[in-house]
């Protein structure tokens, strides 16, 4: 459980929140086009309900004593298993090959927030440090995502991923280009200390007390 503020972010805890969670992806994915219209209005995942999955949501109060608040973003992580990562439908050479050199890998994805929250990072951030913050709680080696072309260059600089893929085609986001990157657990957090001062003060964020 992290707080920022009057955001905090934790694991769902029911499933009230994880429907809502799904709802919020709904929304956005909804907003950019990725998927069709449903009456259900949510964006649940097969993968949702498989105990390597962990879905994240950012809570603010909306009440001045505090005991009121509200779900604003949500984001998940997904453990390498049986059943595969939700990347592999059109990154599956690139997984493969991390897998055949030993490397646990969790996916990270399904980020979202309300419109109105979108202002300044703070909510993103904050799902995304706690996604960090697992890969190195469970000791894993490789964190992995699958992001459109525009958001590399954010990723890239300011998060110190590194590309791993090629642009791809995700069938199951009306076709949508995507890319991998890749977080690499034993080398982070030495790039992020020999890294600019931003880089150095992100490193502080995300494994500080």
């Amino acid at each position: 459980m992290t707080k920022m503020e009057s955001i905090l972010f934790r694991k769902a805890e029911s499933k009230e929140e994880i429907k809502a969670a799904q709802q919020i992806r709904y929304a956005a994915y909804r907003e950019r086009d990725y998927i069709e219209e449903n009456s259900a209005k949510t964006r649940a995942l097969i993968y949702d309900s498989l105990a390597t999955t962990t879905i994240y949501i950012a809570l603010k109060n909306i009440s001045v004593d505090k005991q009121k608040s509200e779900i604003i973003g949500t984001a998940s992580t997904f453990k390498d298993c049986s059943a595969g990562l939700p990347l592999e439908e059109l990154l599956k050479n690139e997984v493969s090959l991390l897998r055949s050199d030993g490397r646990k890998l969790m996916e990270g994805g399904a980020l979202a927030v309300l419109p109105e929250f979108r202002g300044s990072l703070k909510t993103s951030l904050g799902l995304i440090r706690v996604v960090i913050r697992q890969l190195f709680e469970d000791n894993l080696d490789d964190l992995v995502i699958a992001i459109v072309p525009q958001h590399v260059d954010f990723y890239e600089k300011k998060l110190l991923f590194e590309k791993a893929s090629g642009q791809k085609k995700y069938s199951s986001l009306n076709n949508i280009n995507a890319v991998m990157m890749r977080l690499d657990s034993h080398s982070y957090k030495e790039r992020l200390l020999n890294g600019s001062d931003e880089h150095k003060e992100l490193h502080q964020y995300f494994f500080g007390q």
